[in-house]
């Protein structure tokens, strides 16, 4: 009786440690999704600062999460946390978008108390001084930070596959190829309304560039 409950306890040990490993290698493979996620992303970002060495980073990741036996445990928590893009607000805090979608408040510079922790599934960051915006896997679009011009006034976006912004004017692609802005709009920098079959856009300090799928330009 004693070596049945012996047996038993071993048992249910060793069942616990494979259901623990099932759960690490489901995170894996999630983790492996994000990454081919973010470089074909990043593929599409023809803006994107350093790419080669962002996607040769991600490659080099994306190895390690399909590492034989039990060696990829052990990167798992490196991998989780890994840092792919940082931006800074001088006036607010710089923030670090990990590898799972998640932001981290990497650095505060003012008084006040910054929780961006509800900030998850994001694919990009875009930031001036005062405020900075997040582009979500599902195509909509988080802001924090002065809203002087109605720059952040983009809770009712949707569909959104390229998000740029200017010190005082946001812009958003459409996965239609239609493009919507926000903020100021004084030079006409926000009269995109009748933009169609775009592929790329681009904003500026007072005007705002389109370039549509048949190659030519247009602009505001």
């Amino acid at each position: 009786k004693e070596e049945i409950k012996y047996l038993i306890s071993k048992f249910s040990n060793l069942k616990k440690i494979s259901e623990s490993y099932i759960v690490k290698d489901k995170k894996i493979q999630n983790i492996d999704i994000n990454i081919n996620k973010r470089i074909n992303f990043l593929y599409s970002d023809s803006n994107t600062k350093n790419l080669k060495e962002i996607i040769t980073k991600l490659k080099e990741t994306q190895t390690n999460t399909k590492l034989n036996n039990f060696q990829k445990f052990k990167v798992l928590d490196k991998i989780e946390n890994l840092i792919v893009e940082t931006t800074t607000m001088p006036n607010y805090c710089s923030l670090g978008l990990k590898i799972n979608g998640n932001i981290v408040l990497l650095k505060n510079y003012s008084n006040k108390n910054l929780d961006f922790s509800s900030w998850t599934n994001i694919k990009k960051l875009s930031s001036f001084e005062n405020h900075v915006l997040a582009l979500k896997e599902d195509g909509t679009v988080l802001s924090f930070g002065e809203n002087r011009y109605g720059e952040c006034n983009t809770a009712n976006w949707k569909n959104i596959k390229i998000l740029r912004s200017s010190f005082e004017h946001t812009v958003g692609l459409k996965e239609d190829g239609t493009v919507v802005a926000t903020g100021r709009n004084d030079f006409g920098q926000c009269n995109v309304s009748d933009w169609k079959n775009i592929k790329y856009v681009m904003a500026c300090d007072d005007h705002t560039i389109g370039l549509q799928k048949d190659g030519k330009v247009v602009a505001t």
